[in-house]
């Protein structure tokens, strides 16, 4: 079952992907379209103010402000249009950053020990990394700082560090949950 729940995951990676790419692919083609009606709006600036110069006036022609108009307007479509492809683009990397956390949870629940109790207090592990508070991407243990969105990590308090630990086995010192009466790790009794 777990290998359909993959490749039923990796089809919607890539159709998502897909639809991405197609829309940043119409959104540059409409950027394109709006560049080749500047290039027209430029070229038939160049001519009026020929054909004013060449008729002897002085200053702008009278259309130069409507051109002026068209091309701010174009120009501002091409800035959203822009705006859009990031957005796009950060979606994709929002939702392949869920698929990625989603799929080591998936790894981790699956390696975990038959009969073992997995608590979950949202510290991590030793030698695990922790989550961003504020975007919940996955940091290293010394993470000062997220790389993802930047924002600044609290170490926890030593005193809470040390108040989530479980207790801990005599024999191989492998962290032991509540509960357990053997180690999991060795098999040696726990007082």
């Amino acid at each position: 079952m777990a290998f359909f729940d993959k490749i039923n995951s990796l089809a919607r990676n890539v159709g998502d992907k897909t639809g991405d790419a197609i829309e940043i692919a119409k959104i540059n083609a409409r950027i394109a379209s709006e560049r080749g009606a500047m290039n027209d709006i430029y070229r038939q600036l160049g001519e009026a103010y020929y054909a004013h110069r060449i008729n002897g006036g002085e200053g702008e022609p009278a259309e130069a402000a409507a051109m002026y108009s068209q091309l701010d307007q174009r120009t501002a479509a091409i800035d959203q249009a822009q705006k859009q492809i990031v957005a796009i683009k950060a979606e994709g990397e929002r939702r392949a950053a869920e698929a990625a956390a989603a799929e080591e949870a998936a790894k981790a629940q699956k390696n975990a020990q038959p009969g073992v109790p997995v608590a979950d207090n949202g510290t991590p592990a030793q030698g695990q990394g922790m989550k961003c508070p504020q975007c919940g991407a996955g940091l290293n243990a010394d993470a000062r700082f997220c790389p993802q969105c930047g924002a600044k990590i609290e170490p926890p308090a030593p005193e809470a560090a040390e108040a989530q630990q479980g207790r801990v086995c005599p024999g191989c010192g492998a962290e032991v949950a509540p509960g357990m009466k053997f180690c999991s790790q060795c098999g040696a009794r726990i007082e």
